[in-house]
């Protein structure tokens, strides 16, 4: 569904069905959204709120019966590619607008995670949070693959099994379901290579329990509200970031990339 939007010269929205409906109207006003692609569940509740709801499977079949002559929008690098709301400073939902460039800034040409092939990428976030840019396109922008995990929520006896089976290498955790995972059972990251950690302070002392469980494994910080597209800076944790007793760096800008530090004035 999201390549097709993408690929027609769309933007995709995220609805979250767990949303209560005046949160979701206030979303598909904003946006000024049609269109809604859902499954039979949601049909009723969204052709409610004023969208016009087509089920996947008939939208392919309606595409492989169209014209494949047809020419394709030519989509633009500052075109809109996806919008996500977030909480907002006053408590009113906020539209963060992200175009194309945005999404290949993030994962193309960087050095903080290797993302060539044949990484296999971990999807365990909701599409309405913004890790899954990294999840999805990640992966998919360099020809990797998109593990999509399960349960709505991991656990660390699910993820260890979903990981060994799948053979995923690369993860990104909020560093409060990381915490969560950790003292649960520390091995539970023992399959993967690179494990990103972000969202809010990263703690060392769970760190340190994850890589004495898995040695290879390489954790990265990694900073940035939705605004700046999933991440605006990453530090690589080294062994001498885990014993000096101090809070963990958020590292330096990726690439393409400026950070400003700003004083009061």
């Amino acid at each position: 569904s999201l390549l097709g939007v993408l690929e027609a010269g769309g933007a995709y929205v995220p609805l979250d069905a767990d949303l209560p409906d005046a949160r979701l109207q206030h979303v598909i006003t904003r946006t000024g959204m049609k269109i809604a692609l859902a499954d039979e569940a949601q049909r009723a509740r969204l052709e409610g709120m004023g969208l016009d709801v087509r089920m996947p499977d008939d939208a392919i079949a309606a595409t492989e019966a169209a014209d494949q002559a047809a020419a394709w929008p030519e989509t633009q690098p500052d075109q809109t590619a996806y919008i996500l709301f977030t909480s907002g400073s006053t408590g009113e939902p906020k539209a963060i607008l992200t175009s194309h460039r945005a999404i290949v800034r993030l994962v193309c040409g960087v050095d903080y995670a290797t993302l060539s092939p044949p990484r296999r990428i971990l999807h365990a976030a909701p599409l309405a949070f913004d890790a899954s840019t990294f999840e999805l396109w990640g992966a998919l922008l360099h020809g990797g693959t998109s593990a999509m995990y399960p349960e709505a929520v991991p656990t660390a006896d699910g993820l260890k099994r979903f990981l060994s089976e799948f053979r995923v290498d690369t993860a990104w955790l909020t560093s409060s379901l990381f915490n969560v995972l950790i003292d649960d059972d520390p091995g539970c990251v023992s399959g993967l290579s690179q494990l990103l950690v972000g969202g809010d302070v990263v703690s060392p002392s769970h760190v340190m329990r994850a890589c004495k469980a898995a040695p290879q494994l390489q954790v990265i910080n990694g900073y940035g509200p939705t605004e700046s597209t999933t991440f605006a800076a990453c530090h690589p944790i080294r062994d001498t970031d885990l014993t000096d007793g101090r809070a963990l760096p958020i590292g330096r800008p990726i690439a393409n990339t400026r950070l400003y530090v700003l004083d009061a004035g």
